[in-house]
């Protein structure tokens, strides 16, 4: 599984977008779990403070979350993978775990290309115009974004 840590790392390498700073990662591997202890980045989440900011403060933060994900999805790859090169955790991806296993536990795939995927998606026209793949958040959501009181965002979490 793809350690949040070495996500950040990898964030970091490929682009300006403030990340919190990794203080200490470690990883259980018996129960497959990691573990992260990172400082915390001033301000509120953009869920939050949404509310209490401006017609123009929203046209602002909307404009710098576009070019935030532009920055990432300039990093691409020809194969469906996360930063590390290894196979992502997807539901839409993944078969129901066996009965083994706890609920929790993902169930990872490996790292798909182009025609896998065209053949998991066989009915589907959802590939046939691309070539590659983006590097994007996840989970990109206004809890995820962290403002300050002025709007202006600070960094992205999670």
């Amino acid at each position: 599984m793809q350690f949040e840590s070495d996500t950040i790392r990898f964030v970091n390498g490929i682009s300006s977008v403030r990340t919190p700073e990794v203080l200490y990662a470690w990883a259980d591997v018996d129960w497959d779990r990691s573990f992260l202890v990172l400082k915390a980045i001033e301000g509120q989440t953009l869920d939050q403070a949404w509310d209490s900011l401006s017609t123009d403060q929203h046209i602002q933060i909307t404009v710098t979350v576009t070019q935030i994900c532009k920055a990432l999805a300039l990093s691409t790859s020809e194969m469906l993978m996360n930063a590390d090169g290894n196979g992502v955790v997807k539901p839409f991806l993944t078969a129901i775990a066996p009965e083994s296993e706890p609920s929790w536990k993902p169930n990872m795939f490996r790292p798909y290309s182009q025609s896998d995927l065209r053949c998991l998606f066989s009915k589907s026209s959802l590939l046939d115009n691309y070539t590659k793949f983006y590097f994007y958040h996840a989970d990109l959501r206004p809890s995820n974004i962290m403002v300050k009181e002025d709007g202006s965002i600070v960094g992205i979490i999670d």
